[in-house]
């Protein structure tokens, strides 16, 4: 079975048990990653980049899509769809702020481009993530488990003549 909602670690039973602190600290990564785009945005020269600009930000909101998820997995007991849309809201929200931000930069501009892009990589990351279909992605991504394990595999065999019935 890919995945029961017992299992999952949106299931109230867990994040329940969790200190209010330890909570809270999850969302440490997120904002810190919040603070190193904003200190991206500051910059006056930007150097030209192999990749196009909008690549870069789908990149960094991706990332921040998946360090929003992380924090919120076990900080509330929303549903899927409400918990996809509050938090790509706040990641759009956020894109948003920064686009507004870099307009006050000397050599900067705000870019109605760079939000889309902004908004599609905290999209693709949190439905990824979110999607109850998609739990597949989401165990061998954040919880480092192997393929096979998330497909009902068992992958403690080590050798084929292990496997072998005798």
């Amino acid at each position: 079975m890919l995945g029961t909602v017992e299992s999952s670690p949106d299931h109230p039973s867990k994040w329940r048990k969790m200190s209010r602190a330890r909570r809270v600290s999850r969302w440490i990564p997120a904002l810190l990653w919040m603070a190193l785009i904003f200190s991206f945005s500051s910059l006056q020269d930007v150097a030209a980049t192999p990749a196009p600009d909008y690549l870069l930000h789908f990149n960094a909101y991706f990332i921040l899509g998946v360090l929003v998820w992380w924090a919120s997995a076990l900080s509330f007991s929303w549903g899927w769809g409400l918990r996809l849309a509050i938090l790509w809201l706040l990641s759009t929200t956020y894109g948003g702020s920064d686009e507004i931000h870099q307009m006050f930069v000397p050599g900067r501009e705000a870019s109605v481009a760079d939000l889309v892009a902004d908004s599609l990589g905290a999209a693709v990351a949190l439905t990824l993530l979110t999607h109850p279909r998609l739990t597949l992605f989401r165990s061998c991504l954040l919880r480092r488990k192997p393929v096979g394990s998330a497909l009902g595999v068992d992958t403690n065999v080590s050798s084929a003549e292990e496997r072998q019935p005798r």
